[in-house]
């Protein structure tokens, strides 16, 4: 809704998000992650692993940009829905691509009935929306007051 509002690209969204974002990275990594700061720790993994990183940095780049673009085009919910699809197929693929990973019957229960819902919202949004009609006498001066009260016309039949 805010970014609805406001009238920026996708890219000058960042540029307002991105230092508010690096700040609160920060403060976790100061606290949580000091260990990996040394050299011969963090700096040997950016060494070793410098190409996947810049590939996963690259790709965490795209995502920010597409949800900015999702998010001008589209409402909330659908960006919510999204989300929950994504976590749904995240979790349903790590089951299936890598062994040792356990999805209970009730896990399985919740997934289905999230992704029953994310169909039927898609299907129901596929369907124009009808005004209800108003049952009218033509012979009734009231409902025909009433309706022109509405915004309606007297010679609309």
């Amino acid at each position: 809704m805010l970014l609805k509002r406001i009238k920026l690209s996708p890219f000058e969204t960042l540029y307002y998000v991105a230092p508010a974002s690096l700040v609160f990275q920060i403060m976790y990594i100061l606290v949580r992650e000091r260990d990996a700061l040394h050299w011969d720790t963090g700096g040997r993994m950016v060494k070793e692993h410098g190409t996947v990183m810049l590939i996963a940095a690259s790709m965490g780049f795209i995502v920010n940009i597409s949800g900015f673009l999702v998010m001008k085009r589209t409402s909330g919910l659908v960006v919510k829905l999204l989300s929950i699809l994504r976590s749904n197929g995240l979790v349903v693929g790590t089951f299936l691509l890598l062994p040792g990973n356990e999805v209970t019957r009730l896990q399985w229960l919740g997934y289905s009935i999230a992704m029953v819902g994310f169909v039927w919202y898609t299907v129901l949004k596929q369907v124009p929306s009808r005004a209800p009609e108003q049952d009218k006498n033509p012979e009734d001066p009231e409902v025909d007051d009433r309706h022109q009260l509405a915004g309606g016309s007297a010679h609309n039949k």
